[in-house]
């Protein structure tokens, strides 16, 4: 029997035959007589023809001439059909192509990100809210009719198409996930056209050819998210795998295309920067020598777990700054964003370069900027920034004298400042009213230099911190979860404490505390239970409720308690007054959790983890950690009447919409959610938009000895409880008052804030506002 594959052709044949047939003997009967001939022959002929040509020709007379004739038609009509088959294939398989995104990427000066995790999508977003700055800065007729006239981007990024490249999704399933995120941003289809502003392609990322494929020797920024492929080789790889395998391969194949080319010194795109997502401190990430022509680094690895575990540990003495940092970074509204200091306009008379040649506090006092406000400025030339002593970046030495291509950094929904004529009538009347506010301030001592923190914090109530869960990175490095306690304690007031909760014993956080050098306090704390605690058992300081006891449901709970007889000692953090001390609990065990508040009982504060120690969780099973810790917190407090300030991470968006936490209070900020994944999406397209700017950035979420801090002041400082006074006018105070090294950068109430509002915006203080500011203390 013939092959199934050949039967279609063999069923066309037939049919085709059938029907010639079929007209050849109706041709008999009504076509002209001159051609008819009379025979069945003739008639097949001229029906043939007409099928293959459209149309025939009576000349061949003979038998042997309508033969050849016949087989020339066919060959014709043969040759013709492999073409358009081959054609058709050939099309196909370029269609196919582009959909696979296996085609080459014809692009020069682009935004590559290779590889793809939790992050990669946000990242995508935050670097397109970038591009909607910059196009509606040129939206304007006469910038769309005459070119010379359009804004000169802030950043490469603003203006670049984005490629993204890896081979762990399809482009189909790249193309879907960034259509969603978009429209859950509300970023406009014009703004971010698939296939033109953002082009998505497959391929490893870790091969020289599919780098070339993407243009990646071309493009001028590139982000490396390669933490997913890297944790999936350490699950599968045993003890032989190194750390950050997929990320060190991604960026020696890209090194390798960028400078394998012999005119590499000439074709080196100057603007190149390469940002490095990693999960862990990498300490020879640097040895790859992924060094510019004049001698720039261009590698900028960014370990995302130490700012995101300091920002968790900052918020439990600052309530409300996982917000606000969030809200920096943020492209899409009121964000830190930089500028040279001759591409920006201002003065009263709105001149270009206007900066230059002014200090530090002159711009912020006079720029007149209506739609942004000037919070530091960084010299490229000599790198300088607050660690090596200068005091450059945000906060900046009031002193200084910006020059030409200084970059200023200042906080706008966009990325060109623009002058307000109502700003500049406005300066001397803001003036007047800062001079009482200045007043009022030095009378109470000017509590905002740094020997004054101290006596701030000793006029607070104590906080009692309760840490619930660990990190697996702090097993490998102890030394980092020593300086988050370190920053957390300095924050607090003096008789403060903090507690861990985890499964770590106590004897392995003993030896922990003995390695970090914490001076362990003799004197024994309240009896640690050991056992469950009866439910009906009333906590320490609380209202607990006999009759609520659910001992009739669970008689296996209604254990005695015991006592432990080698009871665990707290230790001092260095520095500080506060101490510490750690229970030994299943933070998502209810009644383990309820036995910590049983023995200690004084808990205001939670950060709340959804890691353990030693095993990576994927991100529903953390978020789902936390959501069960915080109703585990909530029925406690219930129970004990009280209220809670929570901080916890969350990796998925609505996560923070969905947890219930313990109550707050009507006066107290709202839970504090770090989103893990924003954060690190935010930080890296921060730095891959403005690399220079991030070790300024940085210091925000990682303070130091002398880094500005996020202050929240109260307006009873400055005597506004009670009043309508402008916006401006507490700017222009603060500045005064702090030497030009404080900025007031908005305002905001339990836990909302407003970010740069109007310079001339009345605000009707309250005991309930908080004065948004950055303060560099070392300096003032």
């Amino acid at each position: 029997p013939p092959p199934r594959e050949n039967t279609r052709f063999y069923i066309l044949m037939f049919i085709s035959a059938v029907l010639v047939l079929a007209f050849a003997i109706l041709w008999i009967y009504v076509g002209p007589e001159h051609e008819m001939g009379g025979d069945l022959w003739t008639a097949v002929f001229m029906v043939f023809q007409t099928v293959l040509a459209g149309g025939y020709n009576a000349t061949p007379v003979t038998s042997v001439e309508r033969l050849v004739f016949f087989f020339m038609m066919t060959l014709g009509v043969l040759i013709m059909s492999i073409l358009i088959g081959l054609v058709c294939e050939v099309v196909e398989d370029y269609m196919q192509a582009l959909n696979d995104g296996k085609t080459i990427v014809v692009e020069s000066g682009h935004t590559l990100v290779l590889g793809w995790n939790e992050a990669t999508a946000r990242v995508i977003c935050q670097c397109a809210f970038l591009r909607r700055v910059f196009q509606k800065l040129n939206e304007t007729p006469t910038r769309r009719l005459f070119p010379w006239t359009r804004a000169i981007p802030s950043t490469p990024v603003a203006n670049a198409p984005i490629v993204v490249m890896n081979n762990q999704h399809s482009k189909a399933e790249m193309q879907a996930i960034m259509i969603a995120t978009f429209a859950a941003r509300n970023l406009e289809h014009k703004y971010a056209r698939m296939g033109l502003d953002v082009v998505f392609r497959t391929g490893d990322p870790a091969n020289n050819h599919d780098l070339v494929r993407v243009a990646a020797h071309k493009a001028t920024s590139v982000v490396i998210m390669m933490t997913e492929t890297d944790s999936q080789e350490k699950e599968t790889g045993g003890g032989g795998v190194v750390a950050h395998p997929a990320t060190i391969r991604t960026i020696l194949a890209l090194r390798n295309v960028i400078y394998s080319n012999g005119w590499a010194a000439l074709t080196f795109n100057m603007n190149l920067r390469v940002v490095v997502h990693l999960e862990s401190d990498c300490k020879f990430i640097n040895a790859m020598d992924f060094i510019a022509p004049d001698g720039r680094q261009c590698l900028y690895a960014q370990d995302m777990s130490l700012a995101i575990n300091t920002l968790l540990f900052y918020c439990a003495a600052k309530p409300g700054l996982s917000r606000l940092i969030i809200g920096l970074l943020n492209f899409e509204g009121q964000a830190l964003r930089c500028r040279p200091s001759w591409q920006i306009k201002g003065g009263p008379n709105n001149e270009a370069n206007w900066c230059t040649g002014k200090t530090v506090r002159d711009a912020m006092l006079n720029n007149c900027w209506g739609n942004a406000v000037l919070v530091g400025c960084d010299d490229l030339a000599q790198k300088a920034n607050s660690n090596d002593g200068q005091g450059q970046g945000i906060a900046a030495d009031p002193d200084y004298v910006i020059k030409r291509t200084d970059v200023l950094i200042f906080i706008s929904t966009s990325s060109s400042p623009v002058v307000s004529k109502d700003v500049a009538g406005l300066r001397q009347m803001l003036d007047e009213e800062a001079k009482p506010l200045v007043t009022m301030n030095k009378m109470q001592t000017s509590i905002l230099d740094t020997a004054a923190k101290a006596k701030i914090l000793k006029t607070k109530p104590e906080q009692h911190v309760l840490v619930l869960g660990w990190r697996p990175e702090w097993n490998a490095t102890p030394q980092r979860f020593g300086n988050r306690l370190k920053d957390i304690a300095s924050g607090l007031p003096p008789g403060s404490t903090v507690t861990t909760a985890n499964d770590m014993a106590h004897e392995d956080m003993a030896h922990l505390m003995s390695v970090l050098g914490f001076e362990n306090v003799d004197e024994p704390k309240t009896s640690l239970v050991a056992g469950n605690v009866p439910l009906g058992t009333p906590l320490p300081g609380g209202t607990g409720d006999s009759s609520e006891s659910s001992t009739e449901h669970s008689p296996e709970k209604t254990v005695a308690p015991e006592a432990e007889e080698d009871l665990p000692s707290a230790w001092i953090i260095p520095g500080t007054s506060i101490t510490f001390d750690h229970f030994s609990a299943n933070p998502v065990n209810y009644l383990e959790l309820r036995n910590v508040f049983f023995n200690k009982g004084d808990f205001n504060t939670a950060i709340v983890l959804g890691t353990v120690g030693g095993e990576r969780l994927p991100s529903h099973t953390r978020d789902s950690r936390v959501m069960s810790m915080m109703l585990e917190l909530r029925a406690i407090t219930m129970e004990r009447g009280e209220v809670m300030h929570i901080i916890a991470e969350n990796m998925v968006d609505q996560t923070a919409v969905l947890a219930l936490g313990p109550q707050t209070g009507i006066h107290s900020f709202e839970p504090d959610f770090v989103n893990t994944q924003a954060i690190v999406a935010r930080c890296i397209a921060m730095n891959l938009g403005y690399p220079f700017m991030w070790e300024a950035l940085s210091e925000l979420i990682m303070p130091g000895t002398k880094s500005p801090e996020v202050e929240f002041l109260e307006p009873v400082l400055f005597g506004l409880v009670g009043q309508k006074t402008s916006f401006g006018a507490v700017h222009r105070a603060l500045l005064q008052l702090t030497n030009g090294r404080g900025l007031v950068v908005g305002y905001g109430m339990r836990g909302s804030f407003t970010l740069n509002p109007n310079l001339g915006t009345q605000i009707e203080w309250s005991k309930h506002h908080r004065i948004v500011a950055i303060i560099r203390r070392g300096f003032v």
